[in-house]
């Protein structure tokens, strides 16, 4: 069963990459670990835990061409999250304002 729905942003905009790069030096100038995973740009819209794949075909394909238009980032929000059996927790590591 999928977890989370998501939206990806085709090859991006260099906007978003400058702006991982940003969110990588952050996490090093926390001293938190930074993720070394390949950045796919994506916009999470929203969890479905309980929800079948079947389910959640016919919206996924009702909106496979939905576009979301452009958002001028004016700052971030670096959350560190543990997992447990309840669920995640969340903290604020660091507010940045650019």
């Amino acid at each position: 069963m999928p977890t989370v729905v998501w939206a990806g942003v085709g090859h991006g905009h260099p906007h978003l990459f400058s702006l991982h790069r940003r969110l990588q030096d952050a996490v090093l100038h926390a001293n938190l670990e930074p993720d070394l995973k390949p950045f796919h740009p994506h916009i999470t819209l929203g969890r479905a835990r309980g929800v079948s794949r079947a389910a959640l075909k016919p919206f996924l394909r009702q909106y496979e061409d939905a576009e979301f238009g452009l958002w001028k980032v004016t700052g971030f929000t670096l959350y560190s999250s543990v997992l447990s059996a309840d669920g995640s927790s969340y903290s604020i590591e660091m507010r940045q304002k650019f």
